[in-house]
């Protein structure tokens, strides 16, 4: 076997394997979160916020407790807030950021040197990652 036949031959298996890994994810993603939606209700029945169980594995015992977390967030409705607010006030809590769309309207219309822009501009990479179509 030639070396990019054992190459793809490789390639093909870690993909497979792949692709099987990220189903069985999904699958187990899912049961975490019924698993997850149980212990919740169960802790509201009992009216506890947290529940401790030891739980013994292949290294010894150890003590395992599951805390019932919830967030908030709060959105703020700004064009409501905006129209409430005097605009002098509205200014003091706001700010002026960078509009890209504009700025790529304006380089277009050439009222912007695209070079003053790209001296100005950075790229960074991101991680790689391998997307399975």
């Amino acid at each position: 076997m030639t070396t990019n036949k054992r190459d793809a031959l490789i390639l093909k298996r870690k993909i497979e394997l792949l692709d099987q890994l990220r189903s069985e994810k999904e699958l187990l993603d899912a049961r975490i979160k019924d698993v997850q939606l149980e212990i919740i209700d169960r802790l509201d029945d009992l009216d506890q916020k947290s529940f401790s169980v030891p739980i013994t594995t292949k290294t010894g015992e150890r003590l395992v407790k599951a805390t019932k977390v919830q967030n908030h967030r709060t959105t703020i409705d700004e064009a409501s807030l905006r129209s409430a607010l005097p605009e002098k006030v509205w200014i003091m809590v706001t700010t002026r950021a960078l509009d890209k769309k504009k700025l790529e309207a304006h380089m277009a219309a050439g009222d912007v040197d695209p070079i003053i822009v790209a001296n100005a501009s950075t790229e960074t990479l991101s991680a790689p990652y391998i997307k399975i179509s």
